[in-house]
């Protein structure tokens, strides 16, 4: 059995990396629950080691000399504002650095990995042109914007990535008992932080029915049509809930599967019930 810690975001990007199915796009964001005051720096040092540990399997390198190799690294970039600005500047030339790192394919390893962080200083304009880059990847070229806060991006830019979140050092409702998807959900509906702060009456109404009934999957996708935060705030939560279970190997390269599926499925705007029927049912297996 796979232990719960070895199933985080970190652990995701890794497997997906080592079997060459990394996506363009990815968005790291803080714990839910973050008791770090500087979360910048929670995910910059989050980034440093989820780099060092690719370095570390590809070379064959210990932590310590992965670490120093990083430094020179030709395909593992970090994109960093100027301090002296509130946002990033289209001409500064970390920016320029990063439209010239992504024209071109990577040169050592299998990936060349962009981090960018403070992503969420990125204005419209510079969004705007982030864009065109993304609907034409350069393959083997990933993309990692750092988000130190909880605000959503650019709905554009939103829609092309796969959001990951860190894991929170205080799970309360996880490490004290074990809970199956249907109590989750229940929980999730009267949480301030959870679901209860996004949804409409009708939208809770529609949840609560298929929390007490799972396999009435339209309740569930219906409720997804046309709410943009809902689909990103459920599918954060299913990866919270999958991460904090045992699962065998099988199901986690099904999870890592169904996490590629949903990417594509969203990059070409599909539907909510083909992005997200996987991934329900995957996590249902996990309390049958």
């Amino acid at each position: 059995m796979i232990q719960k810690e070895h199933f985080s975001p970190e652990k995701i990007l890794e497997e997906l990396y080592r079997h060459n199915k990394l996506g363009p796009f990815y968005i790291i964001r803080p714990p839910i629950l973050c008791e770090e005051f500087n979360t910048t720096e929670l995910l910059s040092h989050w980034c440093h080691d989820f780099m060092t540990s690719i370095v570390s399997h590809e070379k064959g390198y210990a932590k310590d000399q992965a670490r120093e190799h990083l430094k020179n690294h030709s395909d593992f970039y970090f994109i960093e504002k100027n301090p002296e600005h509130r946002e990033f500047k289209i001409e500064e030339d970390a920016i320029r650095e990063f439209f010239k790192a992504q024209s071109y394919p990577p040169l050592e390893s299998s990936y060349k990995i962009i981090a960018v962080k403070e992503a969420e200083k990125i204005g419209i304009q510079l969004a705007n042109k982030w864009l065109k880059t993304l609907e034409e990847p350069i393959e083997g070229v990933t993309t990692i914007f750092l988000v130190g806060n909880n605000r959503p991006l650019l709905k554009t830019l939103e829609s092309r990535a796969i959001t990951l979140r860190l894991k929170s050092t205080h799970r309360p409702s996880f490490e004290n008992k074990p809970q199956d998807f249907q109590n989750f959900l229940k929980d999730q509906l009267e949480n301030p932080s959870g679901l209860a702060s996004i949804i409409t009456d009708a939208q809770r109404e529609s949840l609560v029915k298929f929390s007490k009934s799972q396999k009435s999957f339209h309740y569930l996708l219906d409720t997804l049509k046309g709410s943009y935060e809902l689909q990103e705030k459920l599918f954060i939560l299913l990866n919270e809930y999958f991460e904090n279970h045992s699962f065998n190997a099988r199901l986690q390269q099904q999870w890592l599967d169904e996490i590629k599926w949903f990417q594509k499925a969203r990059a070409y705007n599909n539907n909510p019930a083909e992005r997200f029927l996987g991934l329900i049912q995957l996590v249902q297996q996990l309390d049958s």
